[in-house]
């Protein structure tokens, strides 16, 4: 076998085992050129944007993503890709997508840059990982937390002598229930109607 057989052969089997690698990640993967083109992409991927990989390799990440005509960026989106282009380094952003079926997902986006051996930027690769459930959880948690807030911001007050019922069941005066609940410190003075009905000779 000549030399530049051996050479097909062994890209033919790199490519083989670069896309057995690929499809058995289970997060979704995207390798993109410097302008923004697909050029690979593995089978979460195509499942999660119900689409084959012959139908979006040259198509740009954006248009199969967001189905936009141009770099999410320009839309005022956070853009992972440009960000490890510029810098070299590995980017992670958080993307709100909408999928074919109209439903709205959160994703935690990583790319990479691969280098060349003279450190040039040649792919990068994207990984994109579904955190809706746990955005969502998150979201009904603060929700509770909130009305957990609300509820306690209603304290029972005594209407006759004022005293605070606090969540141990026991009444206690205004100033006690202040000073243990706050970092404020109370200091005695009298207003300016209690001083006129108190010292109205003064």
């Amino acid at each position: 076998m000549s030399t530049n057989n051996k050479r097909g052969k062994a890209c033919f089997d790199d490519k083989l085992c670069c896309s057995s690698v690929m499809d058995s990640v289970q997060e979704p993967i995207l390798i993109l050129d410097e302008s923004y083109r697909i050029v690979d992409a593995n089978e979460p991927l195509c499942n999660r944007f119900k689409c084959d990989t012959e139908k979006i390799i040259g198509k740009h990440c954006y248009e199969v993503q967001h189905n936009l005509d141009r770099p999410c960026f320009e839309k005022g989106l956070p853009c992972p890709v440009k960000i490890a282009l510029e810098t070299g380094k590995q980017a992670r952003v958080l993307h709100e997508h909408h999928q074919p079926d109209n439903t709205i997902v959160w994703e935690d986006m990583f790319a990479s840059p691969l280098k060349d051996k003279k450190g040039h930027i040649s792919l990068i690769i994207e990984e994109i990982r579904d955190i809706t459930e746990l955005f969502q959880s998150k979201e009904v948690t603060q929700h509770f937390n909130n009305g957990i807030k609300e509820k306690r911001s209603f304290l029972p007050i005594c209407a006759s002598c004022k005293k605070i019922r606090n969540d141990k069941g026991d009444w206690e005066c205004i100033e006690e229930y202040i000073y243990e609940h706050s970092n404020s410190e109370l200091t005695h003075t009298i207003c300016s109607e209690c001083h006129k009905k108190l010292y109205s000779d003064f």
